[in-house]
Parts: C-alpha cells; structure tokens; sequence
C-alpha cells in the first residue's frame, strides 16, 4: 500500500484491475493505513484512512459494481476538523462508523453509506452514561476499536493507550425509550491491568459471549466485557503459542458444525503458523487444527465467509 498504491482485484479472477490510487484527487496520495470492505456491498461504502487520519469512502453504483462508484476527497468535517487512528467500529446495521479524532481526544462517528456525511464529535446522553468519566475528552491514541462481527447489541469497544495506561471503552448506540431518536452512551471506560495490552496486541471479539479475545506477545488472555466495574476479575488467561499473536478472526462456516472457528495467526523466527483454536473460555486455547510452514511473518490476515 506505498504510496497509495493499492489495487483493486477483480471478484472472481483476482487479477488486479486498478489502483484505489488512480482515483484520488490529491497529489500525491497519502499511504493508506487502513482499508475495510465488510460494509462494501449494495448499500454500504468502502472506508479508506490514510496516515494522515484522512477518511476516503467508495460509495457502490446503483448495480452494486464497484465500477459505478465514486470517492469523496475527502470526507467533509465539522469546524474542528479531525484526524483518525486507523480503526474503525461499525454499529451493525445501523450504517454507522466510529473512530477515535486523536487532533481532537473525541469519538467521531459518520455515515459511511452517504458521501455527504460529516466527520464530526459524538454528543454522549449523559444520563445514559458512566458519571465518573469525562464525555468530552479522549486523551490518548486508539490501540484498537471494534465491535461483534455478526450479532447486533449496539456497543463498540475501544482500546486507547494514555502515558502507557490503557483503558477500554464501551460505547452504546441505541434509541431512546421514548423515540426513535438514535442515542450514543458511554456504558464504561476502564482501566486495563498492566501486562494484558500493549501497542502491538491484537484483538476480537467472540460474537456469541460478551469476551474480548487479546492477543499480546504469544499470550492469549479474554475480557468478560460484563464485569468491566471489576477490571481485575475480568481479565482471564487462556493459554500461550509457540510465536507472537499476529491477528485473530472469528468466522462463521455452514459446510461444517458447530459452524463457529476461531482462527489464530502466529509468527515466529520467520516462520508462521494459523490455529484453528477452540473459541470456549474452558477448552483454555486448545488447538483443534493448524497449518504449518507459511514463510515470513504473518501481517495480516482474514477467514472468508462460508
């Protein structure tokens, strides 16, 4: 991705097509640091970040071809502006993305599905939320934010590191009860216990039980998400690899039962390894399958939908 050199493959040959970079208007490209298509389909829109903390969006053509879309240059802000970490949390088919604004220490969220959406600061309910955390004030740069992949419950979560403490975050989108006005609530922020995140862990979400999976060195630990008043009982440790934790996946499989699969990529030594882990809290990170001898070092690295 130098350079804004990213190209865009054709859905059946694989065979590239273009360069995402042939269609940006800034001269020159900033280097992407983030790109996320699960929302790309029929009505939804393709997020881009570049190191700059810029969102791009492809919104699809009324074919749902990806030739028929168009960028926005960039996304519109409001008058503070804005500068993104490279993540993003999306609440489920609320066509709602969320970011960390780290020029700015606020959540902003935006409509990833409208090119005239506006970037701006998420006005937290007050009475909806934690009374002992500042809603207007994120200080800090995002580790990581994400959400279940699969079941809707209106919550992400951000990991943000501040002076080497890190804190998690759990954000509401909902309705009111007395409307259908949308709401954001703070449900908690948290201090994690020092040793269980770093920099370069990596994260996911079990998408059937409240645990956040981390992944931090070859060290596998889970955060029961519903005891985040008790941080120190929360956090459980599983089990560690033989190599550091590169990226973790959980996917859905209807050829196979149970049809849930935790997959668990590791390096080591320039060699790499993906685990298929059992994904239960009590099967303490057993390996059920694993594939051997990948040369190089695992960056990335995703499980297609069955």
């Amino acid at each position: 991705m130098k350079g804004g050199k990213s190209p865009e493959l054709d859905g059946v040959s694989m065979l590239r097509k273009k360069y995402y970079a042939d269609e940006f208007h800034s001269t020159p490209v900033p280097e992407f640091a983030y790109i996320s298509a699960e929302n790309y389909k029929s009505d939804y829109a393709l997020n881009i970040i570049t190191t700059d903390g810029t969102i791009y969006g492809k919104a699809v053509g009324q074919m749902g071809s990806p030739d028929d879309g168009y960028y926005e240059y960039p996304y519109r802000a409001d008058d503070k502006g804005y500068k993104v970490a490279p993540y993003v949390g999306s609440v489920s088919g609320q066509g709602v993305a969320i970011a960390l604004d780290e020029a700015n220490h606020r959540f902003v969220h935006w409509s990833p599905s409208t090119l005239s959406s506006k970037v701006s600061g998420i006005v937290f309910n007050e009475e909806e939320s934690v009374k002992d955390a500042d809603l207007e004030s994120v200080p800090g740069t995002a580790v990581w934010i994400g959400n279940k992949e699969y079941n809707y419950d209106g919550n992400v979560y951000a990991v943000v590191n501040n002076g080497g403490k890190y804190y998690l975050y759990q954000l509401f989108f909902g309705y009111s009860n007395t409307a259908r006005d949308s709401i954001y609530a703070l449900k908690a922020k948290a201090e994690i216990p020092d040793g269980v995140v770093g920099n370069n862990s990596v994260f996911a979400i079990h998408p059937d039980t409240p645990y956040l999976f981390v992944g931090t060195g070859s060290s596998l630990k889970a955060i029961n998400l519903t005891s985040l008043n008790e941080m120190s009982q929360a956090v459980n440790d599983l089990t560690s690899f033989d190599g550091d934790i590169k990226g973790m996946t959980f996917s859905r499989d209807n050829t196979v039962l149970p049809n849930l699969e935790f997959s668990i990529a590791v390096s080591k030594g320039g060699q790499s390894s993906i685990l298929i882990v059992d994904p239960t809290l009590t099967s303490k990170g057993k390996i059920l399958k694993r594939y051997d001898g990948i040369k190089g070092d695992i960056v990335s690295f995703c499980r297609k939908l069955m």
